[in-house]
C-alpha cells in the first residue's frame, strides 16, 4: 500500500498569488507564515536542505513594505525555492554532498539574482540527487526526497526537492538544474511543467557543474503562465504569452528510440495523450527516431564524464574553497555516484580525449543539425515523446527488467530527456496523466534554439488539453 501522500492543495499558483498581494487581498508576511507551517507539516518530504526563517521573514516585511509604498515590480513578495547546486547569498551550497558542508557562497549566483531583482524571494535551498549525477533523488548524505503523490516513490532528479517542494505547494515555483533531464524528469513525476531553456538562455556562473557544455539552470512551476513569469525574469522576456489554438500546431512523432522500451503506463499514458491532442486539432506527423538514438547514445555520456572534472574545479577556484576535485570525489556518500565517478577515473585519458572531440565536434553538431532538418524539414514546432520510459519507482529501486533483463533505472530514465539535453535545444514536459497507482506521468516537446517562449505558449495550450492531478475540478 502507498505511504501517505503530502498535502498537494490548497495554496494558490504564482499568478494568482502575486496578483491577490498586489489588489492588498493579502500580505508577504502571511503568505510566509502559512508556507512555513506546511513547510512544518511535510517535512517528512525531504524537500528542503536549508531554510532560514528568520531571513525568510525579513526578505517578506520588506516586500510588504515595498508593496505599501507602490512599488511595482513583476515579482515583488513571491516565494520561491533554488537547487542546492545554485549559489544564494546567506544559504549553503553543498551540491547534496559532504566535502561541501558548511559552504556559503559569496554571492548569489546571476540566475537566481535576477529573480531576486524582481522582487522574488528565496524561502529556502532544496535537497538533490548527490552532485546531480541522479535521477531518483536518494541521497545517502541529505536522506532521500520522496514523492508528494506517493512517499514510497522517488519524485525524480536530480532537481527533486524543487518538484517535491512545488507539488506539495510548499512554494509556488522554483529552480533546479538540468544536465540530463533533471528538471524533465522530477516535474513529470510531480505533476509539475518543467522548461529546459536553449544553452546559454540563462547564465551559468555561481552553479555547481557537471558540463559546460550541458548544463543549464531551468524553471519548475505549476502551469506554464507560472513557468513564463520566471523564464520572463530570467531571460527578459516579454511576461505574456501569446495564444496558441491547437489546429495550428505541428508535432513530429518519432517512430523510433523515443517510444521504444516504454514501462506499460508509460505507453499507455502516451498514447492517451497523443490522441488527445489529435482529437483537439493538433497534427501529430510521424518522423524518423533512430538517428536521434544512436547519435545520443553514442556522445551523451563521453561529453559529460569528460567535462566533470574541470568543470567542478573551475566551480571551486572560483568560489574561493580550497579543496580540489579530489577531495569532492573522496567524500561522495552515495553508492551510484560514486560509481559514475569511479568509471570517470578508469578511463584511459588519450582513447577519453579521442572519444570526446568526436562527441563535440561531429556527433553533437550532427545531432544539431538533426534536429533542425526533421523540425524545418516537416515544418514542426517541434517532437513529441513520453518525458520517461520509466513511470516514478520505489525509492531503493536501481534496476528495472522490462522483459530483456535487468538495466540500471538512470540508463533509461535519461534517455528520452538525453537528445535535447546534449544538442543544447530547449524542452519542456507538461502532465498527460498518471501510473497505475495515481503517480503523475510527463509529455515532452523538444523545440529548436530560441523557440522557448514559443514552446512556453504551446505548453500553456497542451495543459489544459491533457489530465493533470494537480489540477483535478478546474476543467
Amino acid at each position: 500500500m502507498s505511504a501517505p501522500a503530502a498535502d498537494i492543495a490548497g495554496f494558490p499558483d504564482a499568478a494568482a498569488l502575486l496578483a491577490a498581494l498586489r489588489d492588498g487581498h493579502t500580505s508577504v508576511v502571511s503568505v510566509v507564515e502559512a508556507l512555513l507551517e506546511r513547510h512544518g507539516r511535510n517535512r517528512n518530504l525531504g524537500a528542503f536542505c536549508a531554510v532560514d526563517e528568520a531571513a525568510v521573514r525579513r526578505a517578506a516585511a520588506e516586500a510588504d513594505a515595498k508593496l505599501a509604498q507602490g512599488v511595482r515590480m513583476p515579482l515583488l513578495g513571491l516565494p520561491l525555492c533554488i537547487k542546492d547546486n545554485i549559489d544564494v547569498l546567506g544559504l549553503p551550497t553543498t551540491a547534496g554532498t559532504p566535502a561541501l558542508e558548511g559552504f556559503y557562497p559569496a554571492r548569489t549566483a546571476p540566475v537566481a539574482q535576477r529573480l531576486l531583482d524582481q522582487g522574488a524571494l528565496v524561502f529556502g535551498k532544496t535537497a538533490m540527487h548527490e552532485l546531480a549525477f541522479g535521477t531518483s533523488g536518494n541521497n545517502a548524505w541529505q536522506g532521500a526526497a520522496h514523492n508528494p503523490f506517493d512517499l514510497n516513490r522517488i519524485p525524480g532528479g536530480s532537481s527533486s526537492g524543487t518538484a517535491a517542494a512545488i507539488a506539495a505547494g510548499l512554494v509556488p515555483a522554483g529552480l533546479g538544474s538540468d544536465t540530463g533531464g533533471s528538471v524533465r524528469i522530477p516535474a513529470a513525476f510531480c505533476g509539475l511543467v518543467g522548461l529546459r531553456p536553449t544553452i546559454g538562455r540563462y547564465p551559468g556562473e555561481g552553479v555547481f557543474p557537471i558540463s559546460f557544455t550541458r548544463d543549464t539552470v531551468g524553471p519548475l512551476a505549476r502551469n506554464f503562465t507560472d513557468l513564463a513569469l520566471l523564464d520572463a525574469a530570467i531571460a527578459g522576456a516579454d511576461t505574456t504569452l501569446e495564444a496558441i489554438e491547437p489546429s495550428t500546431v505541428r508535432l513530429g512523432v518519432p517512430d523510433a528510440f523515443f517510444f521504444d522500451g516504454l514501462q506499460q503506463d508509460v505507453a499507455k499514458a502516451s498514447e492517451q495523450a497523443l490522441a488527445a491532442l489529435s482529437r483537439a486539432g493538433v497534427s501529430l506527423v510521424p518522423v524518423s527516431g533512430a538517428r536521434f538514438g544512436e547519435l545520443y547514445r553514442r556522445a551523451g555520456v563521453t561529453v559529460t564524464l569528460h567535462e566533470t572534472r574541470p568543470a567542478i574545479t573551475a566551480y571551486l577556484r572560483a568560489s574561493g574553497l580550497s579543496i580540489s576535485y579530489d577531495d569532492v570525489v573522496a567524500k561522495v556518500a552515495s553508492p551510484d555516484v560514486r560509481s559514475i565517478l569511479a568509471d570517470l577515473d578508469a578511463r584511459a585519458e588519450a582513447p577519453f580525449l579521442a572519444a570526446y572531440r568526436q562527441a563535440v565536434d561531429i556527433d553533437r553538431p550532427a545531432l544539431q543539425a538533426l534536429y533542425a532538418e526533421t523540425v524545418i524539414g516537416a515544418r514542426l514546432d517541434g517532437i513529441v515523446f513520453p518525458t520517461t520510459k520509466l513511470a516514478a519507482l520505489r525509492i531503493g529501486q536501481d534496476v528495472v527488467d522490462l522483459g530483456e533483463g535487468q538495466v540500471p533505472a538512470f540508463d533509461l530514465m535519461i534517455e528520452n530527456s538525453g537528445p535535447g539535453s546534449l544538442s543544447g535545444m530547449p524542452g519542456i514536459t507538461v502532465p498527460c496523466g498518471v501510473d497505475s497507482a495515481g503517480v503523475p506521468l510527463g509529455l515532452s516537446v523538444d523545440g529548436l534554439f530560441h523557440t522557448d517562449r514559443r514552446l512556453l505558449a504551446i505548453g500553456a495550450m497542451l495543459e489544459w488539453l491533457l489530465p493533470n492531478p494537480l489540477r483535478r475540478g478546474e476543467r
